[in-house]
């Protein structure tokens, strides 16, 4: 016997999850992933009814007596199929596990509590995404939402009893089981305590749609059990096509509440004309405006954009978790699609949030965007953040709070503290909505004037594309340049060219003198050659991969930002199509006092501003020619260039001297 007081908050439930897919594959009867993640879901559907139920002690558990046998494990399936008749309404389930991989399951997982208040975790979609790694994800784009963003977004509409509600890419119900509990459950402050409204509410009020028959049927018995055998509005259908049979029963156009994780990807592309013509953004758009010219194809997550504001009423929100190209990307495709937004809704907030979000899953880099249908005549400020963390790494394992001994932090409870910054962006939106301003002290949160958005030429809607300490850096430049005290011009200007050479398949030789050694992003800013590789020097001429002396050099993905001065030595190199390249104009500026520019704390806050998310950060050679640089008189430039040029030259003569230290021993060898 088991009781519920003893079960313990889960921070690490894919992990437990993870170990329990190895084990059942290795040794269990069941081969077919995706027939493993339905059984395992199954069991985990009868754990949430276990903890829902009024009793004291747990159904769903297995003694280390009952484990020890086969007839002690048939007892405990007994017990699964008791609790499963209650969890499901559908006909009854056959397992196929059998009652020995059955009992493995339950003793893997009854220790846990899924629905503590302290537990991180998404019990269905976590069975899921790692149980059934290849049907949902990558091919289809369809990455679960993590508890913590599913709880961000939750807070920041913080929908009531009278919001007509709706996720149309429903997945697994994350986003429609949140509201559910917070209106359902007693301990909720947002709590109906009339079980008629209740009833009502669930039924009529709470929408959601998937195209993935599977995921629907798993989702209406979740968020049936979590809403005590009432149905919600659940339906199997692509909520991107408009003409389809179940929008005859959804009230588009009505809802006041909209929550959505919608497909993403490189590789995914609604290319059905049917489909495109019914949207704006499956056109070709000019300055906003869909052309006549339908696109060839587009992304899902650009039509679930547009489909959001079509199933809104005016005055309804929004809050969407979308790729962060489409807010800070500089493509016209993305710049398009951002004033064609702009004309339609009031944009309310922004949080970029780190590339760990949907890791190990997918590396996409995302944001959640809130806004308002309608564009209002007086626009509010925009609240936006930056989230580092969200209480897991890029292994999909807890991340956890250190103190300054590097051990980790623990509440009150005794339990270590997930390292997550969305409860501090949700105080600090708290902050603003109840005063209308953030406190200096905050820093979870600023505030950006719409008219900044209107007069960006990209029309950037990343939250990072305003990060004020960038922008300080910024204005103090242009207050410089003002004074009259130092002149200022963009870096195209003071630059003969800013290029990326061609990516190029690589053609790697033997040292040789007719080969040059080719160099990564990360070789050039080592003290030493290490692992050089090499190229022919004709190829890497021919794709113009050579540097030449005085240049610079900018990391453009990745580690982006990064800077280095191409001294004489590296000019004899051929370096990555990922740095891009400056040719300084030695007529507008002291190339020397350039890179010491670039490499300075306010340079580097000028170049991080312009960096754009796809699965990488990203800068690209074009955002980076904006960037303002300070431009004292000539004689401080070349002073300044001058200590630049000396260490350069010092780094040289110092790898010289090691060769031939090196050499001097390897004739003694010889």
């Amino acid at each position: 016997m088991l009781d519920k007081a003893s079960l313990i908050p889960v921070y690490d439930f894919k992990l437990t999850l993870r170990n329990l897919h190895n084990h059942l594959y290795g040794g269990g009867p069941v081969k077919t992933e995706s027939r493993l993640a339905d059984e395992v879901a199954q069991l985990v559907l009868c754990k949430i009814a276990d903890e829902l139920s009024p009793s004291e002690t747990c159904m769903f558990y297995a003694s280390p007596a009952e484990l020890h046998g086969p007839l002690g494990r048939e007892i405990v399936f007994r017990r699964i199929l008791q609790l499963h008749s209650k969890a499901n309404g559908h006909e009854p389930y056959e397992f196929q596990l059998g009652s020995y991989w059955v009992a493995e399951v339950v003793g893997a997982l009854q220790p846990w509590s899924l629905l503590h208040d302290h537990s991180y975790v998404s019990p269905l979609a976590d069975v899921y995404e790692v149980f059934n790694s290849g049907q949902f994800k990558g091919g289809r784009g369809q990455f679960f939402t993590p508890p913590v963003v599913v709880n961000l977004a939750f807070e920041f509409l913080s929908p009531t009893e009278n919001d007509l509600v709706i996720d149309p890419a429903a997945g697994s119900g994350n986003f429609l089981g949140k509201v559910i509990k917070r209106l359902t459950s007693p301990a909720s402050p947002r709590y109906i305590d009339d079980e008629q409204k209740r009833s009502d509410y669930i039924q009529n009020y709470v929408y959601g749609r998937d195209i993935e028959p599977g995921l629907v049927q798993i989702a209406d018995d979740y968020l049936r059990l979590i809403a005590g055998g009432v149905s919600c509005n659940l339906a199997v259908g692509d909520s991107l096509d408009l003409s389809a049979e179940h929008y005859k029963s959804l009230p588009a156009g009505e809802f006041t509440k909209l929550f959505t994780n919608p497909p993403f990807g490189t590789n995914i592309s609604v290319t059905d004309t049917a489909i495109l013509e019914m949207y704006d953004l499956g056109h070709h758009l000019r300055d906003g405006y869909p052309t006549r010219q339908l696109s060839r194809g587009q992304h899902p997550d650009r039509l679930f954009l547009e489909l959001c504001v079509k199933l809104l009423k005016d005055g309804g929100e929004a809050a969407i978790v979308l790729p962060r190209q489409i807010l800070s990307g500089d493509e016209p495709n993305a710049v398009e699609i951002r004033k064609w937004l702009l004309r339609h809704v009031t944009i309310l907030a922004v949080v970029d949030l780190p590339p760990e979000t949907f890791q190990p899953y997918t590396g996409t880099i995302t944001s959640l965007l809130v806004f308002r249908k309608r564009v209002a005549t007086q626009r509010p400020p925009i609240f936006c953040a930056v989230c580092e963390y969200v209480g897991h790494d890029r292994r999909g394992l807890p991340l956890y709070e250190l103190d300054s001994e590097g051990d980790d932090v623990r509440g009150i409870s005794g339990r270590a503290t997930l390292r997550d910054d969305t409860p501090k962006v949700i105080a600090a939106w708290n902050e603003f909505l109840s005063t209308g301003r953030l406190s200096e002290s905050n820093h979870y949160g600023f505030l950006v004037e719409p008219e900044r958005v209107r007069d960006n030429h990209l029309r950037l809607l990343n939250a990072w594309a305003y990060n004020p300490d960038a922008s300080n850096a910024y204005r103090r430049v242009m207050e410089l340049a003002t004074r009259g005290k130092y002149d200022v011009a963009p870096l195209r200007e003071v630059c003969e060219s800013i290029f990326v050479p061609a990516r190029h398949k690589r053609k790697y030789v033997n040292k040789s003198e007719s080969s040059v050694p080719f160099l990564s992003t990360a070789q050039i800013f080592h003290i030493h050659e290490i692992d050089y590789k090499y190229q022919p020097e004709s190829f890497v001429s021919s794709q113009g991969l050579l540097v030449e002396e005085g240049w610079i050099l900018v990391t453009r993905s990745g580690s982006t930002g990064r800077v280095r001065y191409v001294n004489r030595e590296l000019g004899q190199y051929a370096i990555s199509d990922h740095c891009i390249r400056l040719v300084p104009d030695e007529n507008q500026v002291d190339s020397g006092y350039l890179y010491a520019f670039l490499s300075s704390e306010i340079g580097q806050l000028l170049i991080d501003q312009g960096r754009y998310a796809s699965v990488i950060e990203a800068i690209s050679h074009t955002r980076l020619g904006e960037i303002p640089v300070l431009l004292p008189d000539r004689e401080t430039q070349r002073r300044i260039g001058d200590i630049v040029r000396r260490s350069e030259e010092a780094r040289v003569e110092a790898n010289l001297r090691r060769r031939d230290a090196i050499e001097w021993v390897e004739r003694l060898l010889a």
